[in-house]
């Protein structure tokens, strides 16, 4: 039985010259996309089949020479909510950056594949897993005891 799993996700953006372009996916289904000029939040109610589920953003066009110590261009996951609970879930996710040479030759130790991480300095691909029905799933994140 599939159920309506309404999320909402907070985005930030931060803007040099260059627009931070991204695509927001629930599995493999792109929900929002595009170059991004100002913050978003985002309401996404979808049709889940009971199981496993990824929400994910992905940030492709970093311009690395417009960044400097002052300045970034980097998409931060303020929030990510499911329902209407005010528990913030984005301590659950992970991201995958994309290092850019020579930048990761440069380094004395490989970095982490994975990091926990909301802030998308590098292009990369960030990530919430969870599972539907989302009141178990909740229940387990926030240990709240037993459920059948």
């Amino acid at each position: 039985m599939n159920s309506s799993t309404l999320i909402y996700l907070e985005l930030e953006f931060c803007i040099v010259h260059t627009l931070p372009d991204i695509c927001v996916r629930i599995d493999n289904t792109v929900v929002f996309s595009g170059p991004q000029k100002h913050d978003q939040k985002i309401t996404i109610d979808h049709s889940l089949n009971p199981g496993r589920h990824c929400l994910s953003v992905d940030f492709t066009n970093k311009n690395y020479k417009e960044s400097t110590e002052d300045h970034d261009m980097a998409v931060i996951v303020k929030c990510v909510r499911f329902q209407h609970l005010d528990n913030d879930f984005a301590i659950y996710s992970c991201y995958r950056p994309e290092y850019p040479e020579p930048w990761l030759s440069q380094q004395s130790e490989k970095p982490n594949e994975v990091i926990h991480g909301n802030y998308l300095g590098w292009n990369g691909h960030w990530y919430l897993e969870f599972e539907t029905p989302i009141y178990r799933w909740i229940h387990r994140r926030l240990n709240l005891g037993w459920l059948l």
